[in-house]
């Protein structure tokens, strides 16, 4: 059961100072009046993101998507100015019912230089077939060129794709089956992604659900070392596929430079071929 905490400011960004203060931006959505002053924090383009006012987690305001096909539609915060070559999210999200198709559920963009060089990750909501929903697919750059995007992409339970010469050397370790939401229920997504430094394999990204873990990859080029390794922006949403038909909602958004607290690595993680 989580606990949402009753504040006199519904949002709070702070840049950090001390040891004590890694929260770089959170936000309840709950001091938000309207779509316009949503835009103060937050970029988005389309209209089927919306406020709800009661949807939230226990009853409180919160950010509704809405998809019906193929949509190009990010919400993003960007944390360019911060500099910085990892972060950790922390959010709550549930569905509702009949949720199938894809999504790109939550995707971190890197700083793009002379046109067409940077290094994302997409962490992925659903297959690209119309039966079912279900996190997550992690895809990231590999390294072997400046433009990095997908060209490695593990998915439950045990595949990987685009991982041959270049994805040597990782190590992946993956929840031996597809966790499928329930509708209408509160759920608590942690995940952290940090570039590899220069002529190294030593990027690491993850994702934990309610505390646990579902993918886990270490020992990883997730960037080209002509790639700058600084976090452009975080996004929800920002793609959904052919066969998507999905109501979703966000809560409770953090990110930070300092882990939130202990994640498990549950036992039955299984390493990938």
């Amino acid at each position: 059961m989580f606990i949402k905490a009753v504040a006199t400011v519904a949002i709070v960004v702070s840049i950090q100072t001390s040891a004590f203060a890694a929260t770089l931006f959170s936000d309840n959505f709950n001091s938000y009046t309207d779509m316009t002053s949503v835009k103060t924090n937050w970029s988005l383009e389309t209209t089927n993101i919306t406020l709800d006012p009661t949807g939230g987690y226990n009853g409180s305001q919160a950010i509704k998507f809405t998809y019906s096909g193929s949509l190009y539609a990010p919400f993003s915060y960007s944390i360019k100015p911060l500099n910085k070559s990892e972060v950790y999210t922390r959010f709550k999200f549930k569905v509702a019912s009949g949720a199938v198709g894809g999504i790109k559920f939550l995707k971190l963009f890197g700083v793009i230089t002379n046109g067409s060089q940077y290094a994302n990750w997409t962490w992925n909501f659903g297959p690209v077939t119309s039966n079912s929903s279900y996190l997550t697919t992690l895809c990231y750059g590999n390294g072997s060129s400046a433009t990095n995007d997908t060209q490695v992409c593990i998915t439950p339970p045990n595949t990987v794709d685009g991982g041959s010469d270049t994805f040597i050397g990782t190590s992946a370790y993956i929840a031996p089956s597809t966790f499928v939401p329930a509708a209408n229920t509160w759920y608590e997504v942690t995940t952290y992604n940090r570039y590899n430094t220069n002529g190294n394999a030593d990027g690491e990204m993850w994702l934990a659900v309610n505390g646990k873990k579902l993918v886990w990859v270490t020992n990883c080029k997730n960037r080209n070392d002509l790639d700058v390794p600084v976090i452009d922006r975080i996004s929800f949403g920002d793609y959904s596929n052919s066969y998507a038909k999905m109501t979703i909602w966000f809560d409770d958004v953090e990110f930070a430079d300092a882990p939130f607290a202990a994640v498990i690595a549950p036992t039955n993680l299984i390493k990938t071929p």
